[in-house]
């Protein structure tokens, strides 16, 4: 791993990347190359790619969120898969800036009968807890075109980190929500749906009520 490092790609690196993406995620989770490329001209959202000297390793979308990260896509080239890439660069994301309290992502949840997919999805979930990535016990939503799909979510906080405030966690969503999703006509209905739950499991008379993030929620 001592010769593997990241940096932020271009304009050029995304039509590079974009092929092995359309290969790695379900079309209803993708975002077109247009979309993709207005994201990359704002200053917050950034494709990073994983390089050693001369492969291309792996590539991650992420949106910059106050103080924390947004991890929008990340994935390993077909032929690094299983050699601890995935993990290396997954941790070398909380080193990207010395003020970062974490790293959000979405998981898809390992849900119904037993399947090769069904399996994917558990060992995904179980590489990510592995990592120290806790989910966040709310009922959350993807919106696409066609409306809301549940996902779990799930944050790796820094290690001086024991918990999340509330208002953190919907100022982040309310934010990758309005930067990220606002081009879908269900954006504002499905934030709406997130913010409602995060109030519901989290509420309380205090606001600044704090979410443990030791131990986390399971499968």
């Amino acid at each position: 791993m001592s010769e593997a490092s990241i940096a932020c790609g271009s304009a050029g690196d995304l039509a590079a990347v974009l092929p092995q993406y359309e290969r790695d995620f379900p079309e209803e989770e993708r975002k077109s190359s247009r979309r993709l490329a207005a994201l990359l001209e704002r200053g917050d959202y950034s494709l990073l790619l994983l390089r050693d000297a001369s492969e291309l390793l792996g590539y991650a979308f992420v949106c910059q969120c106050h103080r924390a990260l947004w991890l929008d896509y990340i994935a390993i080239s077909p032929h690094f898969r299983g050699l601890g890439f995935g993990s290396f660069f997954f941790q070398e994301l909380l080193q990207l800036r010395e003020d970062l309290d974490g790293v959000f992502l979405e998981v898809e949840p390992a849900t119904g009968k037993e399947t090769a997919l069904k399996r994917q999805r558990q060992k995904r979930i179980a590489f990510y807890e592995r990592l120290g990535a806790v989910r966040l016990g709310f009922p959350y939503f993807f919106p696409t075109q066609t409306g809301g799909f549940p996902l779990h979510l799930y944050f790796k906080p820094q290690d001086r980190l024991t918990a999340l405030s509330k208002p953190c966690l919907k100022r982040t969503v309310e934010s990758v929500f309005n930067l990220v999703h606002r081009d879908l006509a269900c954006c504002g209905e499905v934030l709406a749906r997130n913010l409602a739950a995060i109030e519901e499991q989290f509420g309380g008379p205090v606001d600044s009520h704090l979410i443990p993030l030791s131990g986390g929620t399971k499968r």
